[in-house]
């Protein structure tokens, strides 16, 4: 895997950013490189999910999944977009599967990605904590306001450490009754996203008997991890 190397920052700007809020430029680094992108780099991850249609046991699938930049180009609006192609493979000695084309844009108001021709806005610069916006500005889904809820010094994944992490929080509905809806990404200063973690889930609230013992009735959970990341030649 290739290592994140840290920042020097020089002392007239650490002094400058001691002299501001401290929200202004989280870490004095460019917002775009929480998602930097170009032709070859890749970002490979192990997904672990759990289904469940019709009670407390679920159905466990693990796979790989892998984001794999193919195309740079300058769009309509003249902003720089990428082709991605998204590929599976059950584990690290089975081939690469083509599953489906994304495209990624980096203006001044953020990152887009298009999936299922559905734009998305991952990100809103600048990347600083509190920051509010609409997931679906791009798009013709109902609003749904996401925010920065943190910006972390280090976050290990996996057995590594990032440093420079933006959380991002979709979610967070907590009800030891019906159930929850918890949705977060991080993004890491160069490297991009980093890990994702969905829960959505319904307790059983059918019989007296399992009211209030949080047993899932259906749902999913599912967390995706970045394992790997580099350029490809």
């Amino acid at each position: 895997m290739k290592e994140v190397s840290r920042i020097c920052i020089p002392l007239f700007f650490i002094l400058l950013f001691a002299c501001d809020s401290g929200d202004d430029k989280p870490f004095g680094l460019e917002d775009k490189q929480f998602f930097p992108l170009q032709k070859g780099y890749f970002l490979q991850f192990q997904v672990q999910s759990t289904v469940y249609t019709a009670g407390p046991v679920g159905t466990v699938n693990q796979f790989q999944k892998k984001w794999l930049v193919i195309e740079r180009f300058i769009n309509d609006e003249n902003e720089e977009s990428f082709i991605l192609h998204e590929l599976t493979r059950v584990n690290e000695s089975a081939d690469w599967s083509y599953q489906k084309t994304l495209q990624a844009t980096i203006n001044s108001f953020g990152l887009i990605i298009e999936e299922d021709n559905k734009g998305f806005q991952k990100l809103k610069f600048p990347v600083v904590k509190g920051n509010e916006w609409n997931v679906n500005e791009f798009n013709i889904e109902p609003e749904k306001n996401i925010k920065i809820i943190d910006l972390l010094d280090t976050k290990e994944v996996e057995n590594f450490t990032y440093p420079n992490v933006a959380e991002v929080e979709y979610s967070n509905e907590v009800d030891r009754i019906i159930g929850n809806d918890i949705q977060r990404e991080w993004f890491a200063y160069q490297v991009g996203l980093i890990e994702t973690y969905t829960e959505k889930i319904t307790y059983c609230t059918n019989t007296p008997a399992c009211l209030g013992q949080q047993i899932i009735q259906s749902g999913i959970i599912e967390s995706t991890k970045l394992i790997a990341y580099g350029v490809e030649e």
